[in-house]
């Protein structure tokens, strides 16, 4: 048996014991050499570590016992279970992140067809010569469960939405924070149809105190948490302005709510949802912007134009424009018409975002080599 020399190099094909061996080999093995300098016969072709989470060869005084593999200590279920998922975890976290974003997408999507469609059900049914003067209206019919529940569930999805930037986050924020306040606060009964399911003045005051004061304190208590424990890490000046001033609004409406009710309870639907709109507007106008210089690098006049976000924004001034117009003249559906055409563009620029996005999280987040990694981290994580 050949032994190292001084300095621990072996020689005829033998090489110093690893690690990794078991038991029988550290104590049952020659004695006059240490740990380290004890050898074991091998060959080119097995000078390979084994992988990782495998369990090494048994040893006998030196001698590679075939066939037999005494591990260390008992392997444990999770090991083995880590060891199989480690090469692919980061694949599959990434999968479920965009699985998660495109139905939190496609869920959006669903929800204002059905509105629409509880609307049409409704008109249909009742009397089709008969529309009420805006979709708000329709909250004392029997479409009221559709109208409150899809609105909750819009301005919800709005706010776990994570946007392409921090400046599209807040406000994608700020609307599905809206539009759940108008779901909550009803407009005016409008009786040029038959309607149904009108509570009485007390306990629709009743109603609408309750439950705005519990969606303002809840509201208030997200924005001291975000502000405590820094969930958004805003970097640009944008963003930090814009959640002062989302907050300085929760704080008026509080203060709106305890000091004069009855005139929250008149105003506070025309004012939410005009609100809940410009939000709309908003993102739509961050995303022509982000979309052109992403596209050329730089934010140039021609590509901001030739922008088909610019066009969903011009769209929906163009359609305010013209329906504030008609109403000028007498026409008595404008603010239907205004409401369902203004949610359907951005039905469409919903949808147009998700096929520019692919699949992926955000805007500029690409895959990586095929063999299976995905974005990492920092790319899948939407600030």
């Amino acid at each position: 048996m050949a032994t190292p020399d001084r300095r621990g190099r072996c020689h005829r094909g033998y090489r110093r014991r690893p690690e990794w061996t078991s038991d029988v080999d550290r104590h049952g093995g020659r004695g006059h050499f240490p740990d380290r300098y004890r050898t074991v016969p091998t060959t080119p072709a097995r000078r390979m570590r084994p992988p990782i989470g495998a369990s090494p060869p048994a040893r006998r005084n030196g001698i590679l016992l075939r066939g037999l593999s005494l591990p260390l200590r008992p392997t444990r279920v999770w090991e083995v279970r880590m060891a199989d998922r480690g090469a692919t975890g980061n694949a599959d976290t990434g999968a479920i992140i965009r699985q998660t974003y495109l139905g939190l997408r496609l869920g959006i999507l669903l929800l204002v067809v059905m509105l629409f469609l509880a609307v049409v059900i409704q008109a249909l049914a009742a009397n089709p010569a008969c529309l009420q003067h805006s979709l708000s209206a329709y909250y004392y019919t029997s479409a009221r469960a559709v109208f409150v529940g899809t609105l909750c569930a819009v301005g919800t999805c709005l706010i776990i939405y994570s946007g392409n930037t921090e400046i599209e986050n807040l406000l994608l924020d700020y609307a599905g924070y809206m539009a759940v306040m108008v779901a909550f606060v009803p407009t005016g009964v409008d009786n040029t149809c038959t309607v149904s399911n009108v509570p009485t003045s007390d306990e629709l005051t009743d109603a609408v105190k309750q439950n705005v004061l519990a969606l303002l304190i809840a509201g208030l208590i997200a924005v001291v948490i975000v502000r405590a424990l820094k969930v958004l890490q805003l970097n640009s000046r944008t963003a930090k302005v814009l959640l002062t001033v989302n907050t300085l609004i929760l704080v008026g409406l509080a203060v709106f709510v305890l000091t004069s009710f009855e005139n929250f309870m008149k105003n506070a639907h025309a004012f939410a949802a005009i609100l809940f709109f410009a939000g709309v507007l908003a993102v739509v106008i961050v995303n022509a912007v982000g979309f052109a210089r992403h596209k050329s690098g730089e934010l140039g006049i021609g590509d901001l134009l030739r922008n088909r976000y610019t066009a969903i924004a011009a769209a929906m001034l163009i359609t305010a424009g013209v329906l504030f117009a008609l109403r000028a003249a007498g026409f008595g559906h404008w603010l239907l018409v205004l409401e369902a055409s203004l949610i359907a563009e951005f039905a469409v620029f919903w949808i147009s975002q998700t096929i520019e996005l692919g699949g992926k999280v955000r805007r500029g987040a690409t895959p990586r080599d095929a063999g299976g990694a995905q974005e990492s981290d920092s790319e899948l994580v939407a600030y």
